[in-house]
């Protein structure tokens, strides 16, 4: 969705729905500005309720994320305006809208982060050969000892809504570095929780970057 160097989008989600996470992935860089938009009515892109500060965009990844105090509203807009990595319009790739899971804990350090390339290499009848590269997929192993039984039923949710692999979902691995979020999917289909004492658990989640 374009219009010039500026961008607006409405989202009604039909009834008040509490939201804390925008994530944002757009062709802007340098000085742009990302801004959220909640309320009840709304008149021409004029929205009775609050707008949020401009959030910084960040010139490397072109994915804005923002974490917010829990806010309900049945009206949503999300504008972002700024200079273009690509051509002269604002494009909007992707918006997420919602609600983010945040554990008590954080996984066993150091965390096992692995990348995965993808090559495929043809042979001529003489034998020559030649590589290209597909992509690259980076991977997480999370390992968590002693979480509550609290942190267990929320990750239990989360796999529930997920359908265990079937779904994506958007990771970001420290709240205080949010420019290194990514778009992933749990690795398997079977997750083991371990009772180690009563109310503590341990928990291992593997998850790979989704391209």
């Amino acid at each position: 969705m374009k219009n010039g160097t500026v961008a607006k989008i409405l989202i009604n989600m039909g009834s008040s729905v509490y939201c804390d996470t925008l994530i944002v992935v757009h062709s802007m860089s340098g000085t742009g500005n990302v801004r959220w938009y909640y309320g009840t009515t709304y008149d021409n892109w004029e929205f009775t309720g609050t707008m949020d500060a401009a959030i910084t965009v960040d010139t490397d990844y072109g994915t804005t994320v923002a974490f917010k105090t829990a806010a309900g509203a049945q009206y949503w807009g999300i504008e972002v305006d700024g200079r273009q990595y690509i051509g002269t319009q604002i494009k909007i790739y992707e918006i997420f809208l919602g609600k983010h899971l945040e554990l008590n804990m954080n996984p066993i350090y150091p965390v096992g982060e692995g990348k995965y390339s993808s090559v495929t290499t043809g042979q001529t009848p003489k034998g020559i050969r030649h590589s290209y590269h597909n992509f690259d997929r980076k991977s997480w192993n999370l390992n968590y000892e002693g979480i509550t039984d609290t942190d267990k039923e929320s990750i239990e949710g989360m796999l529930d809504y997920c359908h265990g692999a079937y779904k994506p979902l958007w990771f970001t691995l420290d709240p205080s570095t949010p420019t290194e979020t990514y778009f992933v999917r749990l690795a398997t289909d079977r997750f083991d929780f371990i009772e180690i004492i009563s109310g503590a658990h341990t928990v291992n989640l593997s998850i790979e970057q989704e391209l």
